[in-house]
């Protein structure tokens, strides 16, 4: 039977990633070789936030689908009413103490997230997932968990770097992420790492605003030429080791 003291909830903490409202969320693709020139240009337009001695967070997150990778397809495919669920950590390979439980809606262009807390009682590397499943099952609610068990099989950890920034005059935020890689988490006993699978030559920039200030986005970036791509993580990721049936686009 799974541990279900395995993982404590942590009532009210907020984090900068921890939107529950509903915002916009637009993103922009670029090539490897641009991310220090488009650097430049969001330390000269916003403010840089840092967490930690690190000024640049390493985020992790293991992305749970089911047999058809039906929330990969659904990216890759562009649905407009779309969700994944995801079990989220930073800055270390594996955590050792605080995860985020995290649902991730999109309603066309607006997204809205579900954010669980969790301290965890052990390295969660030593964990199997039959374990992390059942203490999930036993503290999320009705609703998330009902989602989870339709789509509770560990697929990808995509892990990469990410830089974040806010705008000095509006509620809007800014992250740039680079040095994408997925690691294979199917059949696997627990959350491992192992060889990974690097979607090479991508940095995306996402703009994150209130539903009223979609069009601060042109002058955050400028004198960047954004153009709005659908860009999905886990999606690529799913694509460099082969799974899904959609090929050459972005989810």
């Amino acid at each position: 039977m799974a541990n279900t003291a395995l993982l404590f909830p942590v009532d009210g903490l907020a984090a900068d990633d921890a939107v529950t409202a509903e915002r916009r969320e637009m993103k922009f693709v670029y090539r490897a070789h641009d991310v220090d020139a488009i650097r430049c240009v969001l330390e000269g337009n916003l403010r840089r936030v840092q967490f930690g001695a690190d000024p640049v967070s390493r985020v992790n997150s293991i992305y749970f689908d089911d047999d058809h990778l039906s929330a990969c397809e659904e990216s890759l495919a562009g649905v407009s009413r779309r969700w994944k669920l995801r079990l989220r950590w930073y800055d270390r390979p594996l955590p050792g103490r605080r995860v985020f439980f995290e649902e991730k809606v999109r309603r066309g262009v607006m997204i809205a997230k579900q954010r669980v807390a969790f301290d965890v009682a052990e390295p969660l590397g030593a964990v199997s997932f039959s374990a992390i499943l059942g203490a999930l099952d036993h503290t999320l609610d009705e609703a998330l968990s009902a989602r989870l068990a339709l789509r509770g099989d560990p697929a990808v950890l995509v892990a990469y770097r990410r830089e974040h920034f806010r705008d000095r005059e509006s509620r809007a935020r800014v992250t740039l992420d680079y040095d994408v890689v997925g690691y294979d988490q199917r059949g696997k006993p627990r959350p491992t790492r192992g060889a990974g699978s690097p979607v090479h030559d991508l940095v995306v920039v996402e703009v994150k605003t209130p539903p009223d200030e979609e069009m601060l986005a042109r002058r955050l970036l400028f004198p960047l030429r954004p153009r709005l791509s659908r860009c999905s993580k886990y999606a690529l990721c799913c694509e460099r080791m082969g799974w899904n049936r959609i090929h050459d686009r972005h989810g």
